[in-house]
């Protein structure tokens, strides 16, 4: 699958030269300046994915590049969607209403071992109402209906834009 790039590497498509042992010196040069351009754009949120994947997700654009996130000890067991807040030695804990953060981003993380938080973005969740808004649960590490502290709104029945604070 063939992506475009936010800039333009002002590179040919293919190295110019006759020279056969060039080219191909060349050609490696050429998939790394790519490579890195392709990762600057992931790291950043900046070029969307192609129209012909937005069916798979029910999305068209909802980036917002790896600034979204960060890396944790966890003080306790924590699971994906696990709401989150940080324990007065900085470390992740299941979060509960007023406190949280972001949300578990790792599929599974232990005590002790490091879990990713996501601040912001897309919730891969079931039984969601589209549209509604939905709120840090006074039970440890879960969403509710309703609540006093805002952490997202569902897109579709399976996604909720997680933004607490809003």
């Amino acid at each position: 699958m063939t992506r475009r790039l936010s800039v333009n590497l002002g590179l040919p498509t293919v190295p110019l030269t006759e020279d056969s042992q060039l080219f191909v010196e060349f050609q490696r040069v050429y998939n790394a300046i790519n490579s890195l351009a392709r990762a600057l754009d992931l790291y950043t949120g900046v070029v969307s994915d192609p129209e012909s994947t937005w069916a798979a997700t029910g999305l068209k654009n909802l980036y917002a590049g790896f600034n979204s996130s960060f890396y944790v000890e966890a003080a306790e067991d924590l699971t994906y969607g696990t709401t989150v807040s940080l324990d007065g030695t900085g470390k992740a804990i299941k979060g509960t209403s007023g406190n949280v953060i972001g949300f578990c981003a790792a599929p599974s993380t232990l005590t002790g071992e490091t879990t990713k938080v996501q601040v912001f973005g897309a919730l891969a969740i079931t039984s969601l109402t589209p549209g509604a808004w939905y709120y840090a649960s006074g039970t440890a590490g879960q969403i509710a209906a309703s609540g006093t502290q805002k952490v997202g709104f569902a897109i579709n029945s399976s996604i909720l834009y997680f933004f607490p604070g809003v």
